[in-house]
């Protein structure tokens, strides 16, 4: 396993297509559903500099980019969020809320969940090899069409009346603590809880949501749904730097957008933007165990790994070879630095260690005998044995 790296669109494009081999040798790659919007969206994005076939051509080179055997794709953070309040655990520590899978008893091997490939990494593969469906084109000027008609600074000025009580601050830090202090630490717990329940779900849902909190015993909402206090909490604290002008509210600015790359900052130890809005944001919602970095240092440091190995000898690469998958310890190297924070401490040969031929036929029999028992469970299940938690 390899350090987990979310990156906005603004880093996917700006980070050179060569440096990405080494993105997908040192990190393995979060995408988030804002990212697959955004790419495709630029299908029916007018551009002066750029023909419709042009555009197309932006869109599958950043997909391939993207497309790799070492990415994780995340679901919506919206739904996430809403069955969070439902009892649905979403971790928060870093790890990957995988979705779709689908439990197998196996007669051999026993119990156990199969994750297949989800259907957007087939989609980020059609869209990089360039074919793209009518389909494709419609959801592109559907989602442009929906995403031009937010106007946050029409928003700011609709809320002044019911905001016009609020302090005034002198930095974004200073709201933020306030905001801590007088919304997300209040003296009255269950307020929280009542207030993220209305902000997220109707009124049909978030009777079922109440109901299931006073059964657990009215605890605290850090405990209850964690992941729907973040969700919350970026909601509000985005609206407020904008309203407050410690970011950017304009049309052009997109930061309705950029802003929902922040929703799943928990499921990452690296976030990378080129964004300086947007990384000034990160940095409040992090945990201690967590980096960011910005899209133009991080391409300094790829470029120095590339530099690194574009230097080697024949010989000197067989010799990094023997520490398998650890980058090189480069003097300041964030990605150096980043495998000794979270990774095991490398050692000769680590991550180099190859199955011998019996065994990986084992292994590939086993394999293919779980598909089978996956592929019978499908064919005996209907639709409604596996209904959507909302």
């Amino acid at each position: 396993m390899k350090p987990f790296l979310l990156m906005d669109k603004s880093s996917v494009h700006g980070i050179g297509s060569a440096h990405f081999e080494l993105i997908n040798q040192y990190y393995s790659h979060v995408i988030s559903p804002i990212l697959l919007r955004e790419l495709v969206s630029d299908l029916a994005k007018q551009d002066k500099k750029h023909s419709e076939e042009g555009m197309r051509g932006i869109v599958s080179g950043l997909s391939a980019r993207t497309d790799s055997p070492f990415s994780f794709f995340l679901s919506d953070a919206f739904k996430m969020a809403c069955n969070n309040l439902l009892g649905v655990f979403v971790p928060m520590d870093g790890r990957i809320p995988l979705g779709n899978g689908i439990q197998v008893n196996h007669e051999k091997f026993g119990k156990g969940v199969f994750f297949d490939e989800p259907p957007e990494a087939q989609l980020l593969r059609r869209w990089a090899q360039g074919a793209f469906t009518p389909e494709d084109l419609k959801r592109a000027k559907e989602i442009r069409d929906a995403d031009s008609s937010v106007n946050l600074e029409s928003l700011c000025l609709a809320a002044s009346n019911d905001l016009a009580g609020l302090p005034k601050f002198k930095s974004l830090k200073e709201m933020i603590d306030w905001a801590g202090k007088m919304h997300f630490s209040p003296e009255n717990p269950a307020q929280l809880v009542l207030n993220t329940i209305h902000h997220l779900l109707p009124s049909e849902v978030a009777k079922r949501a109440i109901f299931y909190w006073k059964r657990r015993g009215c605890p605290e909402l850090r405990e209850f749904a964690p992941y729907a206090l973040h969700f919350y909490k970026v909601d509000m604290i985005h609206f407020l730097s904008a309203y407050y002008g410690f970011t950017r509210k304009g049309k052009g600015a997109k930061a309705h957008l950029d802003a929902q790359y922040l929703y799943y900052l928990p499921f990452c130890y690296v976030f990378t933007t080129g964004d300086d809005d947007l990384l000034t944001l990160a940095s409040f919602f992090l945990r201690d165990n967590q980096e960011y970095i910005s899209q133009s240092d991080f391409q300094k440091d790829l470029k120095g790994l590339a530099a690194y190995f574009s230097g080697l000898t024949e010989e000197e690469k067989s010799a990094h070879q023997w520490f398998g998958r650890f980058p090189p310890d480069l003097p300041n190297s964030f990605t150096s630095r980043i495998w000794k924070k979270f990774m095991r401490p490398q050692s000769p040969q680590s991550g180099t260690e190859k199955l011998d031929p019996e065994e990986e036929k084992r292994v590939l029999q086993m394999m293919k005998s779980i598909k089978e028992a996956v592929e019978k469970k499908q064919q005996n299940q209907s639709p409604s044995q596996n209904p959507d938690s909302l």
